[in-house]
């Protein structure tokens, strides 16, 4: 009796959708060997290739014992450059902590102070959140693959502990998950931004499926990694025999839907509930970061595909060397035929055999000279692999320190783009943390923040505390590499010029982060700028600014004891105040008085913008009195000190002593 094996059971998928997701599979299988390819090299397995029919096959490198494999007499040994290149570039892209900044949405004190925790909580959340890690993993996606794309999804995960009592869940945090370019597809033909759906494809366990949100329950699920070899992975497809194929389908908000949609699909069937789109649906929820575009195609570029050639022929020319070796430096002899009589050549030593007159009858073959055409093959390829990746060797006759810096800011400059793009990807990323945090934090946490100012406590922090700031800015320059002599050499310049204290100088060259020297002239910037925001929004704006102290002490007759005492001076908050960098002030007013926009202001908030510019120049004209003063009082003291000192009579030179008082020379 014939047993048949258990359909699966669950809720059967909708064939239009099926449809659709077979199309953008499809697509997806037509670039997906070379992208496996690129992954190959990177690893070091350098005889991988995309055959015609675009089934990833593999070159044997050993003999195997039955004789079968690559032939004997030819090497096939891999200089792996492309790894330690592309390495580089990771390491380059992720050295420094991004500069988030979330500007306020509204001139509201409360949002601002809500902007500026956002900008902490972003902080703290870098390696709380495991961002860092999942950059590294985004940028070598991104070096890598053949089209050149790493995907981001920022994700809510339940299950991170401390757990709560008599729940099976904890108390959570945020994550982000990384998806390669072979794992993403959506609508052909479209940029990924455009498509209306999006699909994200992984094979994992049964167990591991049967725990996603909304699974429905008496669903069975049989394994199909295995079964479903994909075409391009040819003789590289490894038996998965426990995993199921489990399809995320992200279809966002349109007229028709406009919650969107998000359904997950495994064995042709809906395994888990229909869900709305996570996410806005302005923008896809997952976040695509690129090396460089390609304009005219779906899918963009990477960076190792375009080294594969240059590395294939270092391979090939270091190998024909190594076979030349093989060949030319074994030792070889022609002897004349019937001479042996049934000896055999061993490497046995000592060893004596008897052939008539052997210096004529043998003789040792020369061994040619090893051609140099082979070494300027591979130094050529080792040339152009190190231009594909902007790491090009100084040349020799470049000597000068200016000549040498620009041209590796020359090889900088090439990844720029990409910088841009990372940047980018850090500022989606940390909007999504932001709304996660905003959505999840209900019960109040306590975050550890090394702030400007040193570590930071947060107490009691919620996501409402956020106030729906989180629109994030990451500028590219923050992210772009620096060593530590240009580091060194940019803070010594602020120092020499009398920008920065020694203080300041040495913490940032023993951190190697000059950032921070900038900070206090950017917070100067950013006050100015709200206070000329809020001289464009009109007197209520403006006047709302609370007084706050402009640091000097005044006299005050205290009313109840007639007492006279020192209390600090009080002013409109959106005056200068000492503690200001009145340099910013001066030259931010001077240039925005200059403009359209300050002549259409009225005649009031122009009479307070002169009140602003009046009150700098008043700041500096008694800072520059007091220092004035400072420098005469000192002159002064030294002067008393030196009038105190005991006046002694000089001593008569030597030839006045020997000439005498009257300069005549002495009589004997």
């Amino acid at each position: 009796m014939a047993i048949l094996a258990a359909k699966p059971k669950g809720r059967k998928a909708d064939k239009a959708l099926l449809a659709r997701i077979n199309k953008g599979r499809e697509r997806l299988e037509t670039f997906a060997a070379r992208n496996d390819e690129c992954w190959e090299f990177y690893r070091g397995n350098h005889y991988a290739y995309v055959d015609e029919r675009n089934v990833l096959q593999v070159l044997p490198t050993t003999v195997s014992a039955r004789g079968t494999g690559k032939p004997a007499h030819r090497a096939r040994q891999a200089r792996n450059l492309v790894f330690d290149a592309t390495l580089r570039i990771q390491s380059q892209a992720t050295q420094q902590i991004p500069s988030y900044q979330v500007p306020p949405s509204t001139e509201d004190p409360d949002d601002i102070s809500a902007a500026r925790l956002a900008e902490k909580v972003l902080l703290y959340g870098y390696h709380r959140w495991g961002i860092r890690d999942a950059a590294k993993r985004a940028v070598l996606h991104a070096i890598v693959n053949h089209t050149g794309e790493a995907f981001g999804w920022v994700y809510w995960d339940s299950q991170v502990p401390p757990y709560i009592k008599g729940e099976n869940v904890g108390l959570g945090d945020v994550r982000v998950r990384i998806y390669g370019a072979n794992e993403v597809y959506w609508e052909p033909g479209l940029k990924f931004e455009d498509s209306p759906w999006h699909c994200v494809e992984q094979a994992m366990t049964i167990e591991a499926a049967k725990q996603l949100d909304g699974f429905i329950e008496g669903t069975e699920l049989v394994p199909d990694a295995a079964s479903r070899q994909l075409s391009h992975r040819g003789r590289l497809s490894s038996d998965k025999p426990n995993l199921v194929v489990v399809t995320h389908y992200l279809e966002r908000p349109c007229p028709d839907k406009p919650e969107g949609e998000w359904r997950v699909l495994a064995n042709g069937l809906e395994i888990c509930e229909p869900r709305s789109y996570p996410g806005d649906g302005e923008e896809p929820c997952l976040r695509k970061l690129c090396f460089a575009e390609d304009p005219d195609n779906d899918r963009d570029l990477g960076l190792v595909s375009q080294a594969i050639d240059a590395q294939r022929t270092k391979n090939d020319a270091d190998n024909k060397l190594i076979e030349w070796k093989n060949h030319a430096l074994m030792p070889r002899l022609f002897v004349t035929p019937g001479l042996m009589k049934k000896q055999r050549f061993t490497d046995e030593p000592g060893k004596v055999y008897e052939i008539p007159q052997p210096t004529q009858n043998v003789q040792f073959l020369e061994v040619p000279q090893v051609p140099g055409e082979l070494f300027e093959m591979a130094d050529r390829a080792t040339a152009d692999l190190n231009r594909i990746f902007a790491n090009d060797d100084i040349p020799p006759q470049i000597e000068a320190a200016r000549a040498i810096e620009a041209f590796l800011e020359s090889n900088r400059s090439r990844h720029v783009a990409f910088f841009a793009n990372l940047a980018q990807w850090y500022s989606q990323i940390g909007h999504d943390c932001l709304v996660m945090v905003q959505k999840h934090y209900t019960e109040p946490r306590l975050l550890q923040i090394k702030g400007e100012f040193g570590w930071e406590s947060i107490k009691d922090f919620k996501g409402a505390d956020l106030r729906g700031q989180v629109d994030v800015r990451v500028s590219a320059d923050s992210i772009m590499p620096k060593t530590k002599q240009e580091v060194e050499r940019k803070v010594m310049m602020y120092a020499q010029a009398g920008w920065v204290s020694g203080e300041e100088a040495i913490t940032a060259i023993e951190t190697g982060n000059a950032e921070r020297l900038v900070r206090s002239v950017a917070n100067d910037e950013a006050r100015v700028g709200r206070i000329i925001q809020r001289l464009k929004e009109g007197r209520e704006a403006l006047y709302s600014m609370p007084n706050l102290p402009t640091g000097e002490m005044v006299p005050e007759v205290d009313p109840v004891t007639g007492e006279t005492r020192m209390v600090p001076e009080m002013a409109p908050g959106w005056m200068p105040r000492r503690s200001d960098n009145l340099g910013v002030w001066k030259h931010m007013f001077s240039n925005w008085m200059k403009t359209e926009e300050y002549e259409m202001l009225d005649r009031e908030m122009q009479q307070a913008a002169a009140a602003i510019f009046g009150g700098i120049l008043q700041l500096e004209a008694q800072i520059a009195q007091e220092q004035q003063m400072a420098m005469a009082a000192e002159a002064e003291q030294l002067g008393m000190q030196n009038a105190a000192k005991p006046q002694v009579k000089p001593l008569p030179s030597l030839r006045g002593a020997a000439e005498g008082e009257g300069g005549e020379p002495p009589q004997f």
